[in-house]
């Protein structure tokens, strides 16, 4: 199995490097080479791409299954796009709109494979990615404005050809805004990313100028920039990064400062004015590809404003929790804890708070170490958690004193719990190599909503339950001294 893997990748390897050259060989000879054998040299080459890239499905991460999947049916469509468009009598035979027709689904492949790594690797970055996602956009509305759309109105392009175009290229420039962003959080300098991105670049290079230019050097040029591109793919995807490609990169999410805030207002306007600068200067203007290039910017920012809203109520969330939880034991603080007792007092509800201190902890960080004081804390939390029921609350006060709040409990519930606390301590806690051992202390005091005659605040009680457990620890210390 080992030997055939080995062959397998020698061949994907040798393919790739055969693919490549002559990639860059019929882009540095296409501008020599006479029509004919120029279109004909493009079709082969434009064919030949598949083979490596599909051979280096098998080896693909799952998560790059899909992507790589649409990548290689964007590949054989626009192959055949471009022997339609190429070769006459293949055009011909198919009819005078496959071509465009194959190749606007081809660059939705290519458009969904691309977004599939963006949101597979930069995951936890969705803010940044719409932020140059929406940069991008605004530039491409310019380049689209001010270069493209001018040039199809004066060629007389139909107005579903240009609206198509224009959807495509906003896209594309989307696509490429992220990709830059997922560049620049990458710390391990991947190298089949940023051949990903050159292959995006002269795609959506060579699309504006054969869109815009039919004929003469813009459109040589632009079938030498996708002859390049082809290289890029080809490179990136015979190189071993790429199967680290969608992995996610930890990336701290941005926060919503003028700068961004300036950006989204940019984007916004990019095209209205644009549009009404055509307007006054009497230029031809597109209403529908205004409208389908604002709706975009539009989308983008909607998403980036409910982004936005999620984190922020999550980081209220979190220092909510913050403030009222202990931070080592995940159980509440004194805070939190003192919160909830005056919401049972104003409800007039019946409960005992159960106050328990560990006895002698301080050998157990003097012997074991403070690692492993924290970590019996945590324990003794979980096993109090244990003691009570779903509708009671465990409290870490400080230092090694909790206090569980047991609700409708009476005196026999209360004495009930106590020891069932007192017996879950008394189990050694496996700690590594050792049993720790330990004891505590457990104070009750029972509250009985019908028969307490004047209000009592929460800090009195847990004082009550404090005064109870030192009880019990003294009685504990009499019965042990001789």
């Amino acid at each position: 199995m080992a030997v055939t893997g080995a062959v397998a990748d020698g061949w994907r390897r040798k393919t790739g490097a055969w693919t490549v050259a002559l990639a860059v060989a019929a882009a540095i000879a296409f501008p020599l080479l006479p029509l004919p054998v120029r279109q004909v040299w493009f079709v082969v080459v434009a064919w030949l791409v598949f083979v490596p890239v599909a051979m280096t499905y098998p080896a693909t991460p799952p998560a790059l299954r899909l992507p790589w999947g649409l990548l290689l049916g964007g590949l054989l469509l626009s192959a055949g796009a471009s022997t339609a468009r190429r070769i006459p009598e293949v055009g011909h035979s198919l009819g005078p709109l496959s071509g465009d027709l194959l190749g606007i689904t081809s660059e939705a492949l290519f458009l969904g494979a691309a977004v599939g790594i963006v949101l597979r690797r930069g995951r936890y970055d969705y803010g940044g990615l719409l932020d140059a996602s929406l940069a991008s956009l605004a530039i491409g509305g310019l380049l689209w404005n001010v270069i493209l759309l001018p040039q199809l109105q004066s060629s007389g392009a139909e107005l579903a050809a240009i609206v198509l175009q224009a959807a495509i290229v906003m896209l594309m420039a989307g696509t490429l805004g992220a990709l830059l962003r997922l560049i620049e959080t990458d710390d391990t300098h991947n190298r089949a990313l940023r051949r990903l991105l050159a292959a995006v670049t002269l795609n959506l290079t060579g699309f504006v100028l054969v869109a815009g230019w039919a004929t003469g050097p813009a459109d040589t040029l632009g079938g030498i920039a996708f002859l390049a591109a082809y290289a890029a793919l080809t490179l990136a995807a015979m190189d071993p990064g790429v199967a680290r490609m969608v992995r996610p990169t930890q990336v701290q999410p941005g926060g919503f400062g003028v700068g961004r805030l300036i950006l989204m207002g940019a984007a916004l306007l990019s095209a209205p004015v644009v549009a009404a600068i055509q307007i006054i200067e009497h230029r031809p203007s597109s209403g529908v590809v205004l409208v389908v290039t604002t709706g975009l910017i539009v989308a983008l920012v909607m998403v980036r404003i409910g982004l936005l809203a999620r984190q922020l109520s999550q980081s209220q969330a979190a220092l909510r929790h913050l403030a009222t939880h202990d931070p080592l034991t995940d159980v509440l603080n004194r805070r939190g804890f003192t919160e909830v007792l005056t919401g049972d007092l104003r409800r007039a509800r019946d409960f005992a708070l159960v106050f328990c201190d560990l006895n002698a902890f301080k050998l157990v960080n003097d012997r074991y170490g403070h690692a492993a004081g924290d970590w019996l804390l945590v324990e003794v939390a979980r096993r109090l958690r244990a003691c009570g029921g779903p509708d009671d609350v465990v409290c870490r006060l400080g230092g090694d004193e909790f206090v569980l709040l047991v609700r409708d409990a009476g005196p026999a519930q209360a004495a009930g719990i106590r020891q069932r606390i007192l017996d879950a301590l008394r189990t050694p806690f496996h700690y590594g190599q050792v049993d720790i051992g330990t004891s505590a202390s457990v104070g009750t005091v029972v509250h009985d909503a019908g028969r307490r005659r004047e209000p009592v605040s929460a800090e009195r009680l847990i004082d009550e339950a404090d005064a109870a457990m030192y009880a019990d620890k003294a009685s504990t210390m009499d019965v042990g001294s001789p």
